[in-house]
C-alpha cells in the first residue's frame, strides 16, 4: 500500500463501501491474512522459508511462490503449511460486507516500501528469513 491509502482509495472505484464485495476483493484480504499468520508463524518459530520448504516436502523455489502476492492456494496446501508449521487453521467465518471492508482498512497498515513490514505483517528477506518488527 502507498502512504496512507485506504483500500478503497487503491482499489479506486472498483468497488463501494455499499455495494456487494467482489470475489477478488475477499481473495486478496484472505490471502493477505493468511500469509501474515504465516510469517508471525514462522516468526514465532524462528523457521525461514527454507526449513518451512523441508518439512512440506517441497523446494523453497515452491514455498516462496506459495507465499507470492498472486498465490491461491488449495486447502489441502494450507493444511499442509499449517501442519508444517505445528498448528491447526481457526474457522473462516462470512461478515457482512461493509463491516468487512471497514475491518480491512483498519487491517492495513501502510509502510515504507522500504520497511520491513508490509500491510503490518512481517516479510521474508533474501534468505528466506523473516525480518523482525524493530
Amino acid at each position: 500500500m502507498k502512504n496512507g491509502m485506504t483500500l478503497q482509495e487503491l482499489m479506486g472505484d472498483y468497488f463501494d463501501m455499499d455495494a456487494v464485495i467482489s470475489p477478488e476483493v475477499i481473495e486478496f484480504s484472505m490471502n493477505m491474512h493468511l500469509q501474515g499468520e504465516i510469517y508471525l508463524r514462522m516468526k514465532d518459530l524462528g523457521m525461514t522459508q527454507k526449513e518451512l520448504a523441508q518439512k512440506m516436502g517441497i523446494s523453497p523455489a515452491a514455498v516462496s511462490k506459495l507465499l507470492s502476492r498472486d498465490s491461491n492456494m488449495r486447502l489441502s496446501t494450507i493444511a499442509r503449511i499449517a501442519s508444517a508449521l505445528g498448528c491447526d487453521v481457526a474457522p473462516i467465518k462470512l461478515v457482512p460486507g461493509k463491516e468487512a471492508l471497514e475491518q480491512l482498512n483498519r487491517d492495513l497498515v501502510t509502510n515504507d516500501e522500504s520497511a520491513a513490514h508490509v500491510n503490518g505483517f512481517p516479510c521474508p528477506d533474501q534468505a528466506g528469513s523473516v525480518a523482525s518488527a524493530s
